[in-house]
């Protein structure tokens, strides 16, 4: 089976944060993963072969405001059908499981604009979900993306499988991350294409480790095992930008709002 290729994205300021994210991926990913790293100045980094790094630019010229520019310039030129998309700082802390990824890649079809890769059901109310499909013993559900006048984010950076000309498709020029979100999610409302999820099970178990706006200073290790913090600490860099490590709150970094306290132990396991 092929594999649709990882991008994310990063920009100059947070390449200190790769070294953590090519960590996960060599560990929990494996080798039939290919990754593509979508920056600017390439890191100093020795990368394996089925880890690449593309430079969109020399320098990001108009910083995050541009941010969707070079992204849209670089995914019109791909041939790829399908990709998987997501950010820098999003590390797969647990080893992918492995059929449910399969039977996301087998459940796609000319209906389906995205596949969420990740624990949705803990990041939206319930009463948002309807059945989908049930492939090979995995449950898969549908995200309502127009309910009243709630915005559902249909549209989102958490790693999922999406239709390349429909990610194009509300991706707009001059979009920050949380723009393309936000506005995205609005214009995708009444679209016909449906945004699905496997339920109770979840191919890529992921943690969101920096966020200057919510947790600034920090790096966010809620979530990560004590090995793998202790092989984390030894990559670490005096002049990197961030350099704590700490235990973000689950209210602020997690499911715990929907999953409950123990949400940690529910979204990753052991």
């Amino acid at each position: 089976m092929n594999y649709p290729t990882i991008y994310i994205a990063t920009c100059d300021k947070n390449n200190f944060i790769l070294k953590y994210n090519i960590y996960f991926f060599e560990k929990y990913c494996g080798k039939k993963f290919k990754l593509v790293i979508l920056g600017f100045r390439k890191p100093n980094i020795k990368f394996k072969k089925n880890i690449k790094f593309k430079s969109l630019g020399k320098r990001q010229i108009g910083g995050v405001k541009k941010w969707s520019n070079y992204l849209i310039k670089f995914f019109k030129k791909i041939n790829d059908n399908y990709i998987i998309f997501g950010l820098d700082d999003f590390l797969i802390v647990r080893p992918v499981d492995i059929k449910v990824f399969e039977q996301s890649i087998n459940l796609l079809n000319p209906e389906i604009g995205r596949i969420d890769l990740q624990p949705m059901q803990y990041a939206r109310q319930k009463k948002l979900f309807n059945f989908y499909n049930k492939k090979n013993g995995i449950k898969f559900y549908e995200l309502r993306k127009n309910f009243l006048f709630q915005n559902t984010y249909g549209i989102s950076a958490a790693f999922s499988i999406w239709d390349r000309s429909w990610f194009l498709k509300y991706l707009k020029k001059d979009m920050t991350p949380w723009e393309w979100e936000i506005k995205g999610s609005k214009n995708v409302r009444f679209d016909k294409k449906k945004i699905i999820c496997s339920w109770n099970r979840y191919a890529f178990k992921k943690v969101e480790m920096l966020s200057d706006n919510v947790w600034p200073g920090y790096l966010n290790i809620n979530g990560i095992r004590k090995k793998d913090i202790f092989n984390l600490n030894k990559l670490k860099n005096k002049n990197d930008r961030v350099l704590k490590f700490k235990r973000i709150s689950g209210l602020k970094s997690g499911y715990q709002e929907l999953a409950g306290k123990n949400w940690v132990r529910k979204i990753f396991g052991k």
